[in-house]
């Protein structure tokens, strides 16, 4: 199997360029209204990130016909490595990791969050699948 990079770097970008906003917007909320380790206020912030994966997914399997689905994962994935590292250092150059204990990406949450992000991008993958064989 041979991965299009294209394809996939196409689809990456794509979650990024959404996703990037998205955190920022998310850590100027947590900031402005005192958002605590334990709070649940901000979902839809996560909702909005599993769309981004899903279009770069959908953008992604769009452009490669053999492997589609392989190819939203790997965007989806891709975008979250990029995701995953940044939060990581804004949590841990914030000092939430003293202030909250468990406030730390640790090994299951990045690994959860990476299945979810393939997840997401694969469920863009189907859509686009779809739509391609309606047409």
């Amino acid at each position: 199997m041979k991965i299009n990079r294209t394809a996939a770097a196409v689809g990456a970008i794509t979650s990024l360029a959404i996703a990037i906003p998205v955190l920022v917007a998310y850590r100027v909320y947590a900031s402005v209204h005192g958002v605590g380790c334990n709070s649940n206020s901000v979902w839809w912030f996560e909702a909005l990130l599993l769309v981004a994966w899903a279009i770069g997914g959908y953008l992604a399997a769009d452009r490669e016909l053999n492997t589609p689905l392989i190819h939203a994962a790997l965007a989806a994935f891709a975008c979250y490595v990029v995701v995953g590292t940044v939060s990581a250092v804004v949590v841990a150059g914030a000092g939430r990791v003293r202030a909250c204990g468990n406030e730390a990406p640790i090994w299951s949450t990045l690994i959860l969050n990476a299945l979810l992000a393939s997840c997401s991008g694969v469920v863009g993958g189907l859509i686009a699948l779809r739509r391609k064989r309606a047409s």
